[in-house]
């Protein structure tokens, strides 16, 4: 409907149109024509001299870039966008690009960073009473706790924002919640119930097209079926997730899944194809500069080389693992 309706408008009216269209190409994963949308709106937004809309685009280009793992141009357009909204005087578009912003340093492992400027945008959002922006911020908040494995805060966090997300009618957040506390579930060895929150995930995600949620719960249902001892279903459901994450082009996730596949094989006792995997893995990960999954894969890739006998090159690995742990 969309694309039926742009010819049909003046530039200036192309504009909001195109922003739509860009986001639900993004969430069916058409990433790269999602892109062009986005660019076309900055381009004719700049031409008019439209602030509002020019920064509005800056986010969206910043948010693709930074699922597709490109997190350095993804910090340029948001803070590009945080400027535009400031000099607006646009109290609820700061706090929003703020949490944009704090997920991108989350990413790269700043968990610092990314606390600070999540809390900022929190009490930002309470201010405004914007109740979609006070379940984005939880969310990354309880994001930064599960990664520095206080899952009691993570799950306090997630359950808040889960409600929020319930009470707007917000399908697509709460099946990104349920996704969320199904982590924390595995975390917590309880397996049945993760599995069970990531399948009313999955359900969720499949019913609204969102490509990327869809495989994102494949993942984790792939992580559940390890955890239980089914390994080849565990590499079906990781190797369906792969496929998915590279149609989109979502780097950091393509990188992660080969991490998996490769903890498959290792439990398989195939430990040559497990190598394989986290090479490619952490060579990935190096690329994107995210240190936590650099270590991670690190870890693996040196547990397989010594099984593989290879004990000199193993203690290399998981020196630098651990080093990367501590910086």
């Amino acid at each position: 409907h969309f694309r039926q309706l742009l010819p049909l408008l003046n530039d200036d009216e192309k504009i909001p149109i195109l922003l739509k269209l860009g986001q639900v190409l993004e969430l069916v994963g058409e990433w790269s024509e999602a892109e062009q949308a986005y660019q076309q709106t900055l381009e004719l937004s700049t031409t008019s001299n439209d602030l509002k809309l020019q920064t509005l685009s800056q986010q969206a280009l910043g948010n693709l870039l930074e699922r597709q793992g490109d997190h350095n141009a993804a910090l340029e357009w948001l803070k590009q966008s945080k400027a535009g909204f400031a000099q607006l005087g646009d109290q609820a578009g700061v706090s929003d690009v703020l949490e944009d912003i704090g997920s991108v340093y989350w990413q790269q492992g700043d968990y610092e960073a990314a606390r600070a400027l999540t809390t900022e945008s929190l009490k930002l959002c309470r201010s405004l009473g914007d109740k979609m922006c006070i379940a984005h911020a939880l969310q990354n908040l309880g994001n930064v706790a599960f990664d520095q494995d206080d899952y009691d805060a993570a799950q306090a966090l997630y359950q808040e924002s889960l409600e929020l997300w319930r009470e707007l009618g917000n399908r697509l957040g709460a099946a990104s919640l349920l996704s969320n506390l199904g982590l924390v579930a595995r975390n917590h060895g309880s397996y049945e119930a993760a599995r069970e929150l990531f399948d009313e995930s999955l359900i969720m995600r499949r019913e609204l097209g969102d490509r990327w949620g869809i495989a994102d719960s494949l993942n984790c249902l792939g992580d559940v079926a390890k955890n239980l001892g089914a390994l080849d279903r565990a590499q079906a459901l990781h190797e369906e997730s792969w496929r998915l994450f590279q149609e989109m082009g979502d780097k950091g996730r393509i990188a992660g899944a080969l991490d998996d596949l490769g903890v498959v094989a290792y439990l398989q006792h195939d430990y040559e194809k497990a190598r394989a995997f986290f090479e490619e893995s952490v060579a990935m990960f190096r690329e994107l500069k995210e240190k936590p999954d650099i270590a991670n894969s690190l870890n693996n890739l040196g547990l397989a080389a010594a099984r593989l006998g290879d004990s000199v090159r193993a203690a290399g690995l998981f020196r630098e693992s651990l080093r990367l742990c501590h910086e």
